[in-house]
């Protein structure tokens, strides 16, 4: 087999398509099993026979078919979701290696604190509203 041949083979994704024929086949069985039993209650109601065994197996049928529908297009759902996926990481664009890069700390400049920022404590004023128990507070709101 030649190198170009392979290499489509190679893209082929076999889990992802099992994913899609069986979401396919539950979905349509669970279609045919639905209809059928739908079918089989509805003459069970135009007989207006008392026929409860099949009337009860005829309502079992029809919620059977419509979950094995309803799991159906969730797999169908994740089949996609993994096809785009896929398909995203293949179209994005491929980066370069990241390089390393060794730092040495004397050559950083670090922050120094600057003096004209600095409070002195004769000026700092508190800001914060409490006093002590028994003090009256310096200024009064009324």
């Amino acid at each position: 087999m030649s190198l170009s041949s392979s290499r489509r083979f190679a893209r082929i994704n076999i889990p992802r398509m099992v994913l899609w024929l069986v979401s396919l086949v539950v979905v349509a069985g669970g279609y045919l099993l639905m209809t059928q039993s739908n079918a089989k209650e509805a003459a069970v109601y135009a007989s207006g026979t008392a026929d409860y065994p099949k009337l009860f197996a005829a309502q079992s049928g029809s919620t059977v078919g419509g979950l094995l529908i309803a799991a159906g297009v969730i797999g169908a759902l994740l089949a996609l979701t993994s096809m785009s996926i896929t398909w995203r990481a293949a179209q994005a664009p491929e980066f370069p290696a990241p390089t390393t890069h060794s730092y040495d700390l004397d050559d950083l400049e670090l922050e120094t604190e600057d003096e004209s920022d600095a409070i002195d404590e004769p000026d700092a004023k508190d800001t914060t509203g409490t006093t002590a128990i028994g003090e009256a507070p310096a200024t009064s709101p009324r």
